[in-house]
């Protein structure tokens, strides 16, 4: 009979420790895998940092080199309308480079509009100058001057807003 006895305390006594042991076990893995969770958000929103700082910087390359190409196209124009009296009309992109400043580099957004504006004057006043009644109020030295003036004035303001932006990306990279 003792030994019935023993083994129905025995029996009575095991789930205690084992509800306890299993207790102590899940506590362990919650807290294994809270400290999993905030390491692999750590992880992920550091990865999204980079990327987003990988991503801007790409689009300010972008956008560096369509201004650089506006503004290497702008003397290539003004050349041959020089030589050649040709009429000039804007070959620049200016969608993708409006689409860029404005998802990415907003503060710039009226550099850029200025210099497009100034671009748009140019081309009116190219225009201008092949109509007889303009082109005869002016000599040929006088309006040559007063076009590269315009010229270099539109190709400070691009060389400005290229200034602008690189400031923007060393600023937020």
């Amino acid at each position: 009979m003792q030994d019935a006895t023993l083994v129905q305390e025995i029996l009575n006594a095991w789930p205690t420790p084992v509800i306890i042991g299993s207790l102590i076990t899940l506590l362990g893995v919650f807290q294994t895998n809270s400290q999993h969770y905030k390491r692999l958000k750590y992880e992920h929103d550091h990865q999204e940092k980079i990327n987003k700082k990988d991503l801007y910087i790409l689009k300010g390359e972008e956008l560096y080199m369509l201004l650089s190409n506006w503004s290497d196209n702008i003397f290539n124009e003004y050349r041959s309308f020089i030589n050649e009296n040709l009429i000039i009309s804007s070959k620049s992109d200016y969608a993708r480079m409006n689409t860029l400043v404005s998802l990415y580099f907003s503060d710039i957004q009226q550099d850029l509009s200025s210099a497009i504006n100034k671009e748009s004057y140019l081309v009116t006043r190219y225009d201008l100058a092949l109509m007889p009644k303009y082109r005869s109020q002016l000599s040929d030295n006088e309006f040559i001057d007063q076009i590269h003036f315009e010229v270099n004035e539109l190709s400070e303001r691009i060389n400005n807003l290229r200034k602008a932006l690189k400031n923007s990306i060393l600023e937020n990279v």
